[in-house]
């Protein structure tokens, strides 16, 4: 089975659409739609596997070929290529991490300009 393969822009949305979606909880809790926020802990759940379903190390990075050693169910950085393999996941990561406080600083921002 052939996955796509993740990218530092979908993983910027992954982090954005994360923070959008708790946001928008928060906001449908004060209007009065829903009873429960993001924070709450019934919704924790669906929080957890939304985080879980977003989260950008990709299905392709899960066992590496390039960071497999000698030892069975090791994987370590030893070449040059698995290095590569490294900070390109944590670059998704770090976009990740950069969509998602995005949101947030746009969130807040609007917010303080509202009052």
């Amino acid at each position: 089975m052939a996955f796509s393969a993740a990218t530092r822009m979908t993983a910027f949305l992954a982090g954005a659409s994360l923070a959008a979606l708790a946001l928008c909880l928060d906001v449908l809790k004060s209007r009065g739609f829903v009873p429960y926020n993001a924070d709450d802990p019934k919704l924790f759940p669906l929080i957890a596997a939304y985080f879980l379903v977003t989260v950008v190390v990709g299905i392709q990075n899960l066992f590496p070929a390039e960071l497999k050693t000698r030892v069975r169910f090791v994987y370590f950085p030893t070449t040059r290529a698995a290095w590569a393999v490294m900070f390109n996941c944590w670059g998704r990561m770090l976009a990740w991490f950069l969509g998602g406080a995005s949101v947030v600083v746009l969130a807040a921002s609007t917010r303080y300009l509202a009052q």
